[in-house]
């Protein structure tokens, strides 16, 4: 009876392995990190960062529609306000909120806006660099997604 109990697991142990390593490469990972950045972020349940390009985020079950995007560039003198002024201004009327605080102890904006689209993205100042991490998603989803995004901006970390 115990060798068949043995051989049972044995079994499952041989036949569950490649499942449970197949999920990393299929679920991906729920961590964004950007070394060159020194940026860490948790994603939301159900997305996951593209393999090799730990910028770019995608959701595994609507990939073509809702995805996400970690960007910097030189803050070239100009502080944050005015970045995020020259963001918004090609379309001042889609933005549906823009809301001042800290993300990972550096100055950051919160912008929702809509188009054909829902786009919730922070602005954040580090040191002489602007990092704008945004994501996308349809506009009926918008609603659900919203906490779970803005979670995943709470979790922003420098190292």
């Amino acid at each position: 009876m115990k060798d068949s109990v043995r051989q049972i697991c044995r079994l499952l142990f041989i036949l569950g392995m490649p499942l449970i390593i197949g999920c990393g490469v299929i679920c991906g990972t729920s961590t964004a990190t950007v070394s060159e950045l020194g940026l860490t972020m948790e994603l939301p349940r159900g997305w996951k960062a593209e393999r090799g390009n730990m910028r770019m985020m995608v959701n595994r079950r609507h990939p073509e529609n809702w995805f996400g995007v970690i960007e910097d560039y030189p803050a070239e003198g100009k502080g944050l306000k005015m970045h995020v002024e020259d963001i918004t201004i090609m379309d001042p009327a889609s933005v549906r909120s823009r809301q001042y605080k800290m993300i990972g102890g550096c100055p950051a904006v919160e912008l929702v806006s809509e188009a054909e689209y829902a786009l919730i993205e922070v602005i954040i100042q580090k040191d002489d660099r602007i990092i704008r991490v945004s994501f996308r998603v349809e506009k009926e989803a918008f609603a659900a997604q919203k906490p779970a995004l803005q979670r995943s901006f709470a979790s922003i970390r420098f190292l």
